[in-house]
């Protein structure tokens, strides 16, 4: 089926528009839950005040959607992992609803419907992205690299410990012992790695100096901006 513009419905909270197609009531509203929830884990975690613009979350009711929505910030075909995209203040999903069809099967539980609490950390995943642009300067989102953004959001989702293929590459990561350098850390290594060094970087110095690097930052040596020599120092901190 091919959607239009006029096929959408709205589901307004305070904070959040979800834009879904008919069926998807009760997904648009679970999703609003979600990125409230989101928000509020994101205060706890960092302990800092969060203010965030209105955020319109596209529900794509299927793959070929999300394909159509997500056309003009991606390659496309999209791969099977990928099930969200974040743009500025836009946000777009593939419903959990098409999951066992458009995703890959780790997303699923056993007996092949979609795992709520993935879903959840998933909301919390993308938040913390969507805020990570909207207090960043401009532009910066592209140059700084994917370890740092991907690492704040897997820690911040609680992924890393819960998500089954995560929790799998992470264990085989470390038992290995083979640590990439920091510039090496591209496609899956910028999340299995990314948020071991975030959580160094936390318990080093603080959420506030990630927050003030956050909005002064637009480089790609993102890891000076904390001073020398920490890629040693974070290699050590994870003996």
């Amino acid at each position: 089926m091919i959607y239009m513009a006029s096929d959408y419905r709205i589901f307004h909270t305070a904070a959040h528009r979800i834009l879904h197609v008919h069926g998807e009531e009760k997904i648009a509203e679970m999703t609003a839950a979600g990125m409230v929830a989101a928000v509020e884990i994101l205060k706890e975690t960092t302990g800092i005040s969060i203010r965030l613009p209105l955020i319109n979350v596209f529900l794509a009711p299927n793959r070929m959607e999300f394909d159509k929505l997500v056309a003009h910030l991606t390659s496309i075909p999209t791969h099977p992992s990928r099930i969200g995209q974040p743009q500025g203040n836009d946000l777009y999903l593939i419903s959990p609803s098409a999951w066992s069809r458009d995703a890959v099967p780790s997303l699923l539980t056993p007996d092949g419907g979609f795992d709520h609490g993935m879903y959840r950390r998933l909301l919390i995943h993308e938040t913390v992205h969507i805020w990570e642009e909207f207090i960043s300067p401009h532009g910066s989102m592209e140059v700084r690299p994917s370890w740092f953004s991907e690492g704040l959001a897997v820690y911040v989702s609680g992924q890393y410990n819960r998500d089954r293929d995560m929790v799998d590459a992470v264990n085989e990561k470390r038992k290995s012992g083979l640590i990439p350098e920091l510039n090496r850390f591209k496609g899956p290594d910028a999340y299995l790695w990314g948020w071991m060094v975030i959580r160094f970087l936390i318990r080093r110095f603080s959420w506030e100096r990630i927050v003030t690097v956050l909005k002064e930052n637009c480089s790609e040596d993102v890891l000076s901006d904390f001073g020398p020599g920490l890629e040693k120092e974070w290699h050590i901190a994870l003996d």
